[in-house]
């Protein structure tokens, strides 16, 4: 919303920026196993990894009293290793802003670090004017989502997570800028939405952007819808493209069958196709770190394409649900390296969608890791609101991953 690009995955050529704003994923590579050099570079990030984690850990009790930490639970996987009683980031996505109540994560925001990307403000923006059959007229609709937007005050916003992703390494100046925007332009937008007794009122109204440049809300919306539609039809196009990808490299059976190092393997394309990016661009990204920040993203495309090739069977063409692109770019938000929960209802009690993606990423980087004997890092945890509420209310609860 606070994009004032007219492309959505394509940036507006600048001095500063690239005509894309998604990294390229276009390397092949044959169905085989890791090269022992690849071994090798997995061995030595993860021992980088597992020096990052013992810095995050001993930093994060230093800074916060033991009655602020928090139990996730559960047991750490072979070869892998999580987090448990330290104090992580909470991100807060939209199925999970729908579920918990105002004044819960108000409470919870005074004690924990709970964050929200603007992916999910603007989603539920996108959805301020349409009609509601349970709450009548359409200033009591209005009302109804109006509130869901204004429970974000309560969580501190992040950066647009391809933003996040580029920054982790080091890599901010291929990203259109008009992406680090929303922290400037979301708080305006709850301060004028909160007194709006209707949509019209509300659209009404002005933005200001860090440029000086002023923007009508109602101008603001329209290109916020767009820009939302664009971005998942490029998603659609991209699972379209790994599915071809997917097919010709390996055959429709085996692209099914990717797991453990031939997993990972997968992943490591992806990010060395990304690195090769940046370097392209005068950037040299940490070593591991695109792999670190792309995993689970990558790990969830990967899951969907091959979950719409098995309902649509081989030859046929895929039913892409667009909503998926939000999914996958939420996870962009997570690095293997950083202590931080997704807080999501998306695929709970289900083997499909967002948990069990993840649950499934984490599950192969086990297997590599043994496989390798590398000591891979995987901090990130995935919680239900569910989970989370009882975790904040008792003090402990076992995270879904």
């Amino acid at each position: 919303m606070a994009n004032r690009s007219k492309a959505t995955g394509e940036n507006a050529s600048t001095s500063n920026s690239t005509p894309s704003r998604r990294p390229r994923q276009a390397t092949s590579f044959a169905p085989r196993a890791l090269t022992q050099s690849e071994i090798e570079w997995l061995k030595r990030e993860g021992k980088e990894f597992q020096e990052q984690y013992s810095q995050i850990k001993a930093a994060v009790r230093a800074e916060h009293d033991a009655d602020r930490s928090v139990d996730l639970g559960g047991t750490p996987a072979s070869g892998v290793v999580n987090t448990l009683a330290m104090q992580p980031e909470f991100i807060i996505d939209t199925s999970a802003i729908r579920c918990l109540q105002a004044s819960f994560l108000e409470a919870a925001s005074k004690r924990y670090r709970l964050t929200v990307s603007p992916l999910s403000v603007f989603e539920i923006l996108c959805h301020l004017d349409k009609p509601s059959e349970r709450h009548g007229s359409a200033d009591a609709a209005f009302a109804f989502r109006k509130s869901h937007v204004l429970k974000c005050r309560h969580l501190q916003l992040r950066d647009d997570p391809f933003a996040e992703q580029a920054a982790s390494v080091g890599a901010s100046a291929v990203v259109n800028p008009t992406r680090f925007e929303d922290k400037v332009v979301v708080p305006q937008i709850y301060s004028l939405l909160e007194p709006a007794k209707s949509l019209d009122e509300f659209y009404e109204k002005y933005v200001t952007y860090p440029t000086g440049e002023r923007g009508q809300l109602r101008e603001v919306a329209d290109r916020a819808w767009n820009v939302l539609k664009e971005s998942e039809d490029k998603f659609i196009e991209h699972v379209k493209s790994e599915h071809n990808r997917l097919v010709n490299q390996f055959g429709f059976d085996a692209a099914m069958r990717l797991e453990g190092t031939q997993y990972v393997q997968y992943i490591v394309a992806v990010a060395r196709d990304i690195e090769h990016y940046y370097h392209e661009h005068g950037i040299v990204p940490a070593g591991g770190g695109v792999f670190s920040a792309i995993f689970f993203h990558a790990g969830y495309v990967l899951a969907r394409t091959q979950l719409y090739m098995r309902r649509a069977g081989e030859g046929a063409p895929l039913n892409i649900d667009r909503n998926d692109m939000e999914d996958a770019a939420i996870l962009l938000h997570l690095d293997l390296t950083k202590p931080r929960v997704l807080i999501t209802n998306d695929g709970a009690g289900k083997r499909e969608g967002t948990i069990h993606a993840f649950k499934k990423a984490l599950d192969h980087l086990e297997r590599a890791a043994a496989e390798m004997n590398a000591p891979v890092v995987a901090l990130p945890r995935v919680m239900t609101p569910d989970e989370f509420s009882t975790m904040l209310t008792t003090g402990s609860a076992a995270a879904t991953s």
